[in-house]
């Protein structure tokens, strides 16, 4: 709240004389240097970004393909970007002030960028340069969107020796209102997104920089549709990519194992078989390591390390709330905004990225092990797992030797040393799930415990609050909507008129952009959410037992609050409609990069196998919206994003009139072939067809 505050206040200020008039005159002599119609990319550069220490990689905004006019507009945006909540997070993270940060931006030319990527100069050894490139924008690198080739070559050597080429299907690219995500065509998907010769001439290039620079470089370059190479930035490299990874490879490995007399396998020792003959590589004397592997192998280590925590899935600005602490991120891209919770978080595991994505740069100045780029994983909340980004494993459960391992190898610096004698009275937690506040304030035993405490304690007061309907002035009102909901609002900022009714207000003094197109799918004509319905007999007793025996579904009776959070742009919506739980959570803005719709839909009261089949409809139903979908039995978590805000409307009031169909639908899924019927009914748009 107080980053969003912050950020509005700078954003509506009006511009000084003096710098509206510098940057009209410094537009103006730019201008005049090119044919063509000036679009520009503007950049922060802020005091201690980009120094061999901190990067604040990621942490504060830039705006790609801009006009002349929009300039003042985007300077705000990226001004105000010093406030947003990961970047306070950051700068408190390397024991900045806010204050002590000065923030100014760089206006450059845009280059349309047929192709582009990062650069290390130097890279594991000294001798070793690297280069990740992707179609179009470099945007989609950097935030981890797509996996990149990557090309090393040897400096001594003065030759390319390792070129890994990935499927690459979708880009960033320019057009007439800033950018836009294109699919790439797939006879190009898994081609070289940079030829030969531009890899040759970039390493050309990154060596002569370096010994301009003296010291080893991280660089952003691009290629434009006519063949010329532009760097756009050069930054000091972090010092963790210029030594040998623990997991480097060998080409053969010759292994010496035993087994006790207790059947326990160890391994003793092994060799490593190179060119130059057999040498004797290292003795390890430890226990084969028995606990279920998830993962091995797949992935680029992108922070080296060992951890263990609760596996966390992280793709809303809801979960990053709910995130526990010392849990791993599990993540579908390594979106630089997840710096927000590494203060809290031990590891992060990511779907996509690779080691030039600006969070592996965060998570490597904070020593957080970090894997990237493993494909087809799926870890459940509350998971107890072990991340050995070292050697690309993951392990269910906690593998003790492992983390004592890395404990070893830890450098404890003399302030780690202090820190450590006085974290006890600080850190640590002894009141990890307070039911109930009252029953927990004499557990209290360190600040920890303080703070959890004093937040558990306003969180009960804030729903007693308003399920009380006792606070008077509050930004807290009850919606009156054609839904079957008990709704209570919460106004971040003009998501509610000024002259709304504190009690039951109708849905027309609403402004929120995102509930306004979510609503009108709700209530589209043919969506029936009361009222009498043919229901199957055995799906009814069903739903009761199951609501009556099962604890889980009973914890909020029927009729319990629904929660709203909203405001012009934004909606996080935790519903409870009937026996299901829906939690809707979207951006919807100007900036389509920024825009998104994150779905998550759960439970009924009816049994297992029929609450699946709802949601295995409602992904089926959603995919041919082009939602991407994340199914496990009876939950499903969708997400849409990059898309304009009038289309973003659209899939919005398309999931409306999705959860106004699916309602008590599962008591009538009673075989598998009943979904393809519903499904038919919903695109044929007969939604009353219980």
């Amino acid at each position: 709240q107080i980053s969003s505050r912050i950020r509005n206040l700078i954003i509506k200020a009006k511009m000084p004389i003096e710098l509206e008039e510098a940057i009209s005159e410094a537009l103006h002599a730019m201008r005049a240097l090119f044919d063509t119609e000036l679009r520009a990319s503007m950049r922060s550069s802020a005091l201690f970004e980009s120094n061999a220490y901190t990067s604040f990689a990621g942490q504060y905004r830039s705006t790609l393909n801009i006009s002349s006019d929009e300039i003042s507009d985007s300077y705000k945006d990226i001004i105000s970007s010093k406030f947003t909540p990961e970047a306070l997070v950051y700068s408190s993270v390397h024991g900045y002030d806010i204050k002590d940060i000065s923030m100014c931006v760089a206006v450059q030319r845009m280059i349309n960028a047929e192709s582009s990527g990062v650069m290390y100069t130097s890279w594991q050894k000294k001798n070793l340069l690297l280069i990740q490139s992707i179609y179009g924008l470099g945007l989609y690198l950097v935030n981890g969107s797509v996996i990149p080739d990557t090309f090393i070559y040897d400096k001594n050597m003065h030759t390319l020796i390792s070129t890994s080429i990935r499927e690459k299907p979708i880009m960033l690219k320019c057009d007439e209102y800033g950018t836009k995500e294109e699919k790439v065509a797939p006879g190009f998907m898994r081609n070289q997104s940079v030829d030969n010769d531009h890899i040759i001439e970039l390493f050309r290039i990154g060596r002569r920089l370096e010994k301009i620079y003296g010291t080893p470089l991280d660089i952003e370059w691009v290629i434009d549709n006519k063949s010329n190479i532009y760097i756009l930035q050069c930054r000091a490299q972090f010092p963790e990519t210029l030594s040998k990874p623990e997991n480097a490879d060998a080409s053969n490995i010759d292994i010496e194992w035993a087994i006790d007399e207790n059947g326990e396998l160890y391994v003793l020792g092994y060799r490593e078989l190179d060119k130059k003959g057999t040498r004797f590589k290292k003795e390890t004397g430890i226990s084969v390591i028995r606990n279920k592997i998830i993962s091995d192998g797949k992935g680029i280590t992108a922070s080296s390390g060992t951890s263990a925590g609760t596996a966390f899935n992280v793709d809303t600005s809801f979960d990053i709330m709910l995130f526990p602490p010392g849990g791993i991120i599990i993540s579908k891209t390594a979106d630089p905004r997840l710096a927000i919770l590494l203060k809290k978080a031990s590891g992060i595991i990511s779907l996509q990225g690779h080691v030039t994505a600006h969070l592996a740069t965060v998570a490597r100045e904070l020593n957080i092990p970090s894997l990237f780029g493993v494909p087809d994983i799926s870890i459940e909340n509350g998971t107890i797992i072990t991340l050995d980004a070292s050697n690309k494993v993951i392990y269910e459960g906690r593998v003790e030797r492992l983390l004592n391992t890395a404990d070893e190898k830890k450098e404890m610096s003399p302030t780690a040393i202090l820190l450590r004698g006085i974290l006890k009275d600080i850190a640590a937690l002894n009141v990890p799930n307070p039911v109930n506040s009252n029953t927990q304030a004499l557990k209290c035993r360190t600040i920890h415990d303080i703070v959890r405490f004093v937040h558990q304690t306003a969180i009960e007061e804030m729903f007693k609050t308003c399920d009380n309907k006792v606070s008077k002035g509050c930004r807290a009102r009850t919606i009156i909507t054609p839904v079957p909901m008990n709704l209570i609002a919460f106004d971040l900022g003009e998501g509610i008129a000024e002259d709304a009714p504190e009690n039951n207000a109708p849905l027309k003094y609403v402004l929120s952009i995102p509930m306004q197109a979510l609503w009108r799918g709700m209530i589209h004509k043919g969506i029936k959410w009361s009222g009498e319905r043919n229901i199957n007999v055995s799906g009814l007793i069903s739903a009761m037992t199951n609501y009556l025996t099962d604890e889980s579904t009973s914890m909020r009776g029927l009729g319990s609050p629904s929660y709203v959070f909203i405001s012009k742009n934004y909606l996080n919506l935790n519903s409870r409609v009937g026996y299901h739980f829906a939690t809707v959570d979207a951006y919807i803005g100007e900036h389509h990069e920024s825009n998104y719709i994150n779905f998550r839909f759960s439970g009924g009261a009816n049994a297992l196998d029929r609450r699946s089949r709802r949601t295995a409809l409602i992904e089926k139903i959603l995919n041919d919206a082009n939602y991407t979908s994340l199914r496990t039995m009876d939950i499903i978590n969708s997400r849409i994003h990059n898309l304009p805000e009038k289309e973003m409307e659209e899939k919005l009031e398309f999931l409306g009139r999705l959860l106004g169909f699916v309602n008590r639908l599962d008591i009538s899924l009673v075989a598998d072939n009943d979904i393809d019927k519903y499904y038919n009914a919903f695109k044929e748009q007969k939604y009353d067809v219980l």
